[in-house]
């Protein structure tokens, strides 16, 4: 079953695949998958921008994704705030990604 979030003034809805995302992504067939579902209809090749922080250590970076299903990858681990912003809308969403662990092989 997907989790999901729910942007703070109710413009859209992450639906997320995948949970609990990583930081760093690579070296593995599990994905930072988002589904972006706006409240309000969008143009059918609408884009997201994405300008996510993360308080601590300071970073700031920013992604322009298709409002729709995307893949959302962030440098570190810990909480982001993802400012999003697509034709005529803004919101923000908190997600948090965990530190990737090393897969181990189960040997089969």
């Amino acid at each position: 079953m997907p989790h999901y979030a729910l942007g703070e003034h109710n413009r859209i809805l992450a639906v997320l695949f995948g949970y609990p995302y990583h930081a760093p992504s690579g070296g593995s067939a599990r994905t930072n998958k988002i589904r972006w579902v706006p409240r309000d209809d969008a143009p059918g090749d609408a884009r997201l921008t994405i300008e996510a922080t993360l308080a601590n250590p300071a970073q700031r970076v920013a992604r322009a994704v298709d409002l729709g299903s995307s893949i959302v990858d962030l440098p570190q681990a810990g909480c982001w705030r993802l400012s999003l912003s697509w034709p005529g809308h803004t919101d923000r969403v908190y997600l948090d990604y965990q530190p990737r662990q090393e897969e181990v092989p189960d040997g089969t």
